[in-house]
């Protein structure tokens, strides 16, 4: 189930819009993967693998887009106060958890004009829990 949900999905949904992308001669595209492709979870090696291949590819079709006005890129969240992170009871390593409204603001900026020049990027957003540099 993890490799469907978490990488099958998101490929089959990025090769089903790329021809309309391509024809508009613009397009941005900004997979949500996990901060997991830059620190592994010890208890999730399914969804590690499976986010990790999704960089992988995100990287080689980014690449694929390079001049068509089309951009592809990742947004990586860490922890974040959703229903769901809050049920489970994360915590985000004790520190606080980011908030959802602020990861939208940085998909929103990746499906920009002003991420024109963005393509293949890996955007990790996890309050520096990471250190990814």
């Amino acid at each position: 189930m993890a490799i469907e949900a978490n990488l099958l999905t998101s490929i089959r949904f990025v090769r089903a819009a790329l021809p309309h992308l391509r024809a508009a001669g613009w397009g941005r595209i900004c997979c949500i993967a996990s901060s997991t492709i830059v620190q592994a979870s010890p208890t999730l090696a399914l969804s590690n693998l499976a986010r990790t291949g999704l960089w992988a590819w995100a990287k080689t079709a980014a690449a694929d887009l390079r001049g068509t006005g089309v951009t592809l890129n990742l947004a990586c969240p860490g922890f974040h106060a959703t229903d769901r992170m809050i049920e489970l009871g994360a915590t985000g390593s004790g520190r606080p958890m980011g908030d959802p409204a602020e990861f939208g603001k940085v998909v929103a900026f990746l499906c920009s004009q002003a991420a024109a020049n963005v393509n293949g990027a890996r955007v990790v957003v996890d309050g520096g829990e990471s250190l990814a540099l």
